[in-house]
């Protein structure tokens, strides 16, 4: 590209944004509050760039965010509405979020080691990261055996012990080994796993979370008698 990128301080247009909510835990309507705009071509000029950074707030919930609206003159796709052929346009959103997914309720609830894998995995689906977001799925694991101090020579045998001496049930173990599986192959094989697999193992994850750590914890809360 050039050494001339333009850049320009725009007033907050009347523009709004269907971006994934990290509060609202769901894609909501945003509004643009402050716009500044750049643009840069080749130096034949056949290629053009854009990059719009903006400040939005959700339309629900309020909460502000950051987001950068990139696009190509090289890529584009077909529009139904419109019936032809429109730029790409990708949403880069800061803090990032998966969208439809909020972070683990009660998740302070959890050791600080276990806690900061969990966020380090999440982040990684968040960036469209899937073999390091796969691996982290693996280390939760990891991380449960470790932190419960289960016994055996391998990472099998380790969630095996967990079922024996009852931290988890069967049905939990076997949760267990599905991660482990999907985190071997993106070890191991370097497997890239699809976004959707991803959150799914997450959501597994956080429900194995929950049974180990978070639940216990709340019903210490409960009345004992």
């Amino acid at each position: 590209m050039s050494q001339t990128r333009k850049v320009s301080v725009k007033p907050p247009p009347d523009r709004e944004v269907w971006l994934a909510c990290g509060t609202c835990g769901k894609v909501t309507c945003h509004r643009t509050l402050t716009l500044v705009a750049t643009s840069d071509e080749s130096t034949d000029g056949n290629i053009q760039v854009w990059d719009d950074y903006l400040t939005v707030q959700c339309g629900g919930c309020r909460t502000v965010s950051f987001c950068v609206q990139s696009s190509c003159s090289e890529e584009r796709e077909w529009d139904p509405r419109t019936e032809q052929e429109e730029l790409s346009i990708t949403n880069r959103v800061y803090p990032n979020r998966i969208a439809g997914r909020s972070e683990l309720e009660h998740s302070q609830l959890l050791p600080y080691v276990t806690y900061r894998i969990y966020e380090e995995a999440r982040t990684a689906i968040s960036n469209d990261q899937p073999v390091l977001a796969g691996i982290g799925i693996r280390v939760i694991v990891e991380t449960i055996c470790k932190e419960r101090a289960a016994k055996g020579i391998n990472l099998k045998a380790q969630i095996d012990d967990l079922a024996a001496t009852g931290i988890i049930t069967k049905d939990g173990a076997k949760i267990l080994h599905s991660l482990r599986f999907m985190g071997n192959s993106a070890a191991h094989e370097v497997k890239a796993h699809s976004q959707d697999e991803l959150v799914i193992a997450l959501e597994v994850a956080e429900y194995s979370l929950k049974g180990v750590y978070i639940l216990p914890k709340l019903a210490e809360k409960l009345p004992k008698k």
